[in-house]
């Protein structure tokens, strides 16, 4: 584990821009734009600890909405067969981030495909799932704002 926590860390560096930094500035725009990375920091100090875990749930919850996909739509996107379901033990911040890109990149696709089936039935119920799906992506959203 790092000593201290990258939040701890995060907190403290917002601290010193404040109270240090910001002071030993005059006033003016350069003094604002400190004083607001520091707000900005220290907001994100709040959530790092949440931000890996939830893009890993939205991860999995994008694969499983995937997964749930009529066949037609799921064949009709070719890279949907490159989605691998591997999941690094302790993953970096930047693994999970870009398997979200990727995914959120087939969202897209699927959307277009499901755009372009001549089954309205199938077209509605590529809406519904992915509809309940953005509603469960907002409410992770909401949890991090909240505290943020």
């Amino acid at each position: 584990m790092i000593e201290p926590a990258p939040s701890e860390l995060l907190n403290n560096v917002a601290i010193v821009l404040r109270e240090e930094v910001a002071s030993s500035v005059p006033e003016g725009e350069a003094r604002n734009q400190i004083k607001a990375a520091s707000v900005i920091i220290r907001r994100i100090a709040k959530v790092w600890d949440l931000i890996i875990p939830t893009l890993q749930e939205e991860n999995r919850d994008i694969e499983e909405c995937v997964d749930s996909l009529p066949e037609s739509i799921r064949n009709s996107v070719e890279s949907l067969g490159s989605i691998s379901r591997e999941i690094p033990i302790a993953p970096k911040f930047s693994e999970v981030a870009q398997r979200n890109k990727f995914l959120q990149e087939q969202l897209l696709e699927i959307q277009k495909s499901a755009d372009r089936q001549k089954s309205e039935e199938i077209r509605k119920e590529v809406e519904s799932i992915l509809t309940n799906l953005y509603r469960r992506i907002l409410e992770r959203e909401k949890v991090l704002a909240d505290r943020g």
